[in-house]
């Protein structure tokens, strides 16, 4: 996404966490994460400009996540599912 800078959802030992890195308020799961970029990329770049944003990210717990800091400090980030999580079989 253009005209915005990049967000991290966590910090590495010792960083003091940025605004909207230490809470994630609102977690939005959604089917079609390419179609949520495409609706909000113009609504950011008009109403949010400066908002924080990254991704769409993949995950290595499965999610292909998009994150937004919002007005009071905090993220919204929306979810996909972007594989199954494992199953143990039990003998």
């Amino acid at each position: 996404m253009r005209g915005v800078q990049s967000l991290k959802a966590s910090t590495a030992a010792g960083e003091k966490p940025g605004p909207g890195t230490q809470a994630c308020r609102n977690y939005i799961d959604v089917e079609d994460l390419g179609a949520v970029v495409a609706e909000l990329q113009p609504r950011l770049a008009e109403h949010w400009a400066g908002r924080r944003v990254h991704g769409p990210v993949d995950q290595a717990y499965g999610q292909r996540e998009l994150m937004v800091e919002v007005p009071d400090g905090e993220l919204m980030v929306f979810g996909q599912a972007i594989f199954g999580m494992p199953v143990e079989e039990s003998e």
